[in-house]
């Protein structure tokens, strides 16, 4: 059976994710480009998916698909006719296939987390269950707290339910857990937008508590081991301050913490670029702003000041 074209929309969903990742700690260009090929690869494997699900559903002829490609009919018959389809396919199940440690020249083949980005609820549920095990309550008390069936209370925190917020709200408090930190997993898990203009204090914090929901479920690690992850882009205490609502990051050092803390930055480039927008629209209440000098000093805390003529810039004030 031939792989389908959402299979591999998935995988290439996942190489994307990885070559974010990548990108922000840093990689080799052999490992860079190695993920773009692998991407160009799979491209080429899901316009052959998708033309032959097409074909066969009958969702269309041949004038069909050469429309919808901008060639030529003899030249999409040529390059998705069946055989070509599935001469493609089955290389590209044959070089998904695990390499014995002979092959690979004696270095074991091992599958990483970071060969797909986690499922939309999983954070949340992994944040719920670190908060389930820190505050030392049983499920049996958290049910009797929300009035639901422990059964529903474990289906929560396995990430079997996505419940509605007001739910998960209550189950955060049960667990001595802050809704904040836990507000932008839920919205990640049932595909929620927040509005991208606010108030530079409501933006920060959001951005912060989204921060602290993916620390809490990567398990808590300390700033130092964060630190680490992040291949010393932030210094331990910067990362402290930034878990603590106490400074904001420039984007380098954001997509870097966000990476480290196993998150996407696409759902955290948001956050942070409403953040910089009430910061340009003459915001000054908020923390203080991570920014990167060139030099070995590391990052410095910058605080917004609107100089003259309405437009905002940081001027520094500690660092870090």
């Amino acid at each position: 059976m031939l792989v389908s074209g959402r299979t591999v929309a998935e995988s290439l969903q996942a190489l994307a994710s990885s070559l974010v990742r990548a990108e922000h700690t840093d990689a080799d260009l052999r490992e860079l480009l190695r993920l773009a090929g692998q991407i160009g690869s799979e491209l080429d494997c899901y316009r052959a998916a998708a033309v032959h699900a097409a074909v066969r559903k009958g969702n269309g002829g041949w004038e069909e698909v050469a429309e919808a490609a901008g060639a030529a009919v003899s030249t999409v018959r040529a390059r998705w006719s069946r055989t070509a389809v599935h001469r493609l396919l089955a290389r590209r199940d044959r070089a998904r296939q695990p390499t014995s440690p002979e092959r690979a020249g004696g270095e074991r083949y091992r599958k990483t987390p970071l060969e797909r980005p986690a499922r939309a609820w999983e954070p949340l549920a992994a944040a719920l269950s670190q908060l389930h095990k820190t505050s030392g309550s049983t499920v049996a008390a958290a049910a009797s707290m929300l009035g639901v069936d422990p059964s529903y209370v474990h289906r929560m925190l396995t990430g079997e339910r996505t419940p509605p917020w007001p739910v998960t709200e209550a189950l955060t408090i049960s667990l001595a857990g802050r809704p904040d930190d836990v507000r932008a997993l839920w919205e990640r898990a049932h595909g929620v937008q927040r509005p991208s203009r606010q108030p530079l204090h409501v933006a920060a914090k959001e951005l912060h508590s989204a921060f602290r929901g993916l620390h809490l479920a990567l398990g808590q690690p300390a700033a130092e081991a964060i630190s680490e992850m992040t291949h010393r882009q932030l210094s331990p205490g910067a990362v402290q301050a930034v878990l603590d609502g106490e400074a904001v990051p420039d984007w380098a050092a954001t997509g870097a913490l966000t990476v480290a803390l196993r998150g996407e930055p696409h759902h955290i480039r948001p956050l942070w670029e409403a953040v910089h927008y009430a910061v340009l629209a003459g915001s000054t209440s908020g923390p203080p702003l991570l920014t990167r000098r060139t030099t070995t000093q590391g990052p410095t805390l910058t605080t917004p000041h609107p100089p003259a003529g309405g437009s905002t810039g940081p001027s520094s004030t500690r660092g870090t």
